[in-house]
């Protein structure tokens, strides 16, 4: 099963709504969701069309990005997913073991949320190998996610085989969309994954690290990932012929990105794929309209989950 992260911005919200609504879904992607919000209402709804459409997912309670820096904002926005938890119990409440969680908090978590399925997810954390190894024995814990790799090897051994799940970065962020260059291997663990996990997962084509948006761009850069005949994973950058600020418009600059991916999947269709992101790409640029860059993300990641269940 693929678990991709996502930090459940409005744009990830809504690819992940438009997949479960023209794809199935449940059987083969299980999402991580880490708020950036206080506001929970896009979350709210993604919740109930994935809770209706069966989907498995778990909703990361600790976040530590965006507006949640103020930790006096998590308690109003925890109790405004409540009630999604106890209606679709296919939705699994998380707990990160940071550096800093100790073996109380996670207990609390655990004692929280005691009448039902949850997930552990782990970056760094310090917990003793005891700890860990008592964790991974807990019947109720249904998944447990390491993430980026930041277990060690000895205790990352501890996790059961039918519940871990490992995601990774493979996503080389770059400052200045300007910067990105040609195509770059992103991945093969779906063809691997099964000898000693349940599941694998990426930070899609956002990456690791959270970045709020804001600020006109210079250029634009659609991020697609494509297939090989190898069935591995790739990714590349069209990025805009314009790539200064007083240089064009950002329409402009987002049609001549565009018009790139779609020359490309033209020439390349059986390593691209067919969906409705990639369809809506090719209508802008045969149309000439601009959607917005946040239609823009939100099809990169439509076509980048699409593809990867594709391959599943």
């Amino acid at each position: 099963m693929y678990h991709p992260h996502l930090f459940a911005r409005r744009a990830e919200l809504l690819a992940l709504r438009d997949l479960s609504e023209h794809l199935q879904m449940s059987e083969s992607i299980s999402p991580i969701l880490e708020g950036a919000k206080a506001d929970p209402r896009d979350l709210v709804k993604c919740l109930e069309v994935l809770g209706n459409a069966g989907v498995t997912a778990t909703v990361i309670l600790n976040p530590v990005v965006g507006d949640f820096k103020n930790h006096l904002l998590l308690e109003p926005w925890r109790q405004a997913l409540a009630e999604r938890f106890s209606k679709y119990p296919k939705l699994l409440p998380g707990y990160v073991c940071r550096p800093s969680s100790t073996m109380a908090q996670v207990g609390a978590f655990l004692n929280a949320y005691h009448d039902r399925a949850t997930a552990l997810l782990y970056w760094s954390p310090k917990l003793p190998d005891g700890d860990v190894k008592e964790l991974a024995a807990l019947e109720s814990v249904r998944f447990h996610i390491n993430l980026h790799d930041q277990m060690s090897n000895a205790q990352r051994a501890l996790l059961p085989t039918n519940k871990a799940v490992d995601v990774k970065d493979h996503f080389a962020k770059c400052a200045r969309n300007a910067d990105y260059g040609g195509p770059e291997f992103f991945s093969d663990d779906h063809l691997n994954y099964s000898e000693n996990s349940v599941g694998f997962g990426d930070f899609s084509i956002v990456g690791s690290q959270f970045i709020a948006g804001g600020g006109q761009a210079h250029a634009v850069a659609i991020h697609g990932i494509y297939k090989t005949d190898e069935d591995s994973i790739w990714v590349e950058h069209f990025i805009s012929n314009d790539v200064e600020l007083e240089v064009g418009t950002v329409e402009g600059k987002y049609l001549q990105a565009a018009g790139k991916l779609v020359d490309a999947i033209f020439v390349r269709p059986n390593e691209f794929g067919d969906d409705l992101a990639l369809e809506g790409f090719a209508g802008d640029v045969e149309n000439g309209t601009f959607p917005g860059l946040a239609v823009s993300k939100r099809r990169q990641i439509y076509h980048h989950l699409a593809l990867v269940n594709s391959l599943l």
